[in-house]
């Protein structure tokens, strides 16, 4: 049975995406699937989309309903939960890479 996930990810983008410079970022994706595998991979298909690399999972755990989420992902687990075909990153915190 499929249930929402968060999953935190570790991402390399192109050069020129973030006004810093920045090649690498943190982003929290949130998604539907049936195990953490299914999680990443669907995270995966959806950085690709985007020209993005998945470097890393740091995290990847379901949604816990009895836990309060900033807003921002609060925000996002609502839309997923409307869609079950969703995959929505959200907010994107870069750094300078090696």
């Amino acid at each position: 049975m499929e249930e929402l996930w968060i999953v935190t990810s570790e991402i390399l983008v192109q050069r020129d995406y973030f006004p810093s410079g920045n090649t690498k970022a943190f982003v929290n994706v949130v998604t539907w699937a049936n195990s953490s595998n299914m999680a990443k991979s669907k995270v995966s298909r959806c950085l690709e989309s985007y020209g993005w690399h998945l470097i890393s999972i740091e995290d990847s755990h379901p949604v816990d309903d009895s836990r309060i989420y900033e807003e921002d992902i609060a925000e996002i687990i609502d839309r997923v939960r409307g869609d079950p075909s969703a995959v929505i990153c959200g907010r994107a915190f870069s750094y300078k890479g090696d």
